[in-house]
């Protein structure tokens, strides 16, 4: 039996529209990032790190908030500095930036560790935590694709699932995970079928 945590499983409980959804917001983040640029590439040179990425996040969140919060299953937030969204009364989101094996940054407070934490539920899985975000090259300073991950802490990543964006609005189309051979977590055996989970995201 496959279990309800895996990726393909996951993303075909959450949607297309979540999915496209996130896909679309990090298109758009990515295009008002190229808009600053070309307008104010100074203040972009002379952003810190932490600067920058603060602004590159509330760009992704209003438009996460555009693209979702109309969904009748999607609720926000925006309870600085830990927002973060629901799908349904499963799935938990925050926002986060990734390196591109996944890797994420955050200030450890206790929160946001345990967010980060699957508690395996074995009767009803009642949440699966997620990270929906984009890859960032750091040299270049560029937003590099949508992706949602799953993990268990902060530093172990069980998958990192790419996001195809589309030309328009919608049809966003999920890849296969990045590196396959990334650990899983173990199966659960539940009462529901392979769609029955939950969880997801937050800050920067």
């Amino acid at each position: 039996m496959k279990s309800a945590y895996e990726s393909e499983a996951v993303l075909a409980d959450l949607g297309s529209k979540v999915v496209d959804g996130i896909a679309v917001a990090v298109r758009d983040t990515r295009t008002d990032f190229t808009t600053y640029r070309e307008q104010h590439p100074t203040w972009v040179a002379e952003h810190s790190e932490r600067g920058l990425a603060n602004w590159i996040h509330d760009r992704l969140w209003a438009h996460l908030q555009r693209q979702l919060e109309h969904l009748d299953d999607c609720f926000f937030d925006n309870d600085e500095p830990e927002r973060h969204f629901r799908v349904g009364t499963r799935y938990h989101f925050r926002a986060k930036r990734h390196s591109e094996d996944g890797a994420v940054a955050t200030y450890p407070t206790q929160g946001a560790l345990e967010f980060m934490e699957q508690e395996l539920f074995i009767d009803g899985m009642e949440e699966v935590r997620l990270l929906g975000g984009y890859t960032w090259d750091r040299e270049e300073r560029a937003i590099l694709q949508p992706v949602i991950t799953l993990r268990d802490s902060r530093d172990n990543v069980i998958w990192l699932e790419a996001l195809i964006e589309p030309t328009s609005g919608v049809a966003a189309t999920p890849l296969t995970p990045v590196d396959p051979t990334l650990p899983t977590l173990p199966d659960v055996v539940t009462n529901e079928d392979d769609n029955g989970i939950g969880g997801a995201a937050g800050r920067q």
